[in-house]
């Protein structure tokens, strides 16, 4: 008999310590990081970072609620 090894369907989700990280790291930031125009490109370097722990291509991060969209 031939074993077929399953997918795990949540391989490709992203983990509990990703989001943190990525929310611990906009908190500590702050509004001004992202609002202000001397910050533009560490801005886009933080964008491009939690996209990419998130393994999502689009994210969005709020800070006030502590939650993340994407």
């Amino acid at each position: 008999m031939r074993q077929v090894k399953q997918k795990n369907r949540f391989a490709q989700a992203p983990h509990h310590q990703s989001f943190s990280k990525v929310v611990a790291v906009a908190l500590g930031a702050g509004q001004d990081r992202f609002a202000l125009p001397e910050y533009a490109d560490w801005a886009k370097l933080f964008a491009r970072a939690a996209s990419s722990a998130l393994a999502k291509p689009m994210v969005r991060v709020d800070v006030a609620t502590l939650t993340i969209g994407y």
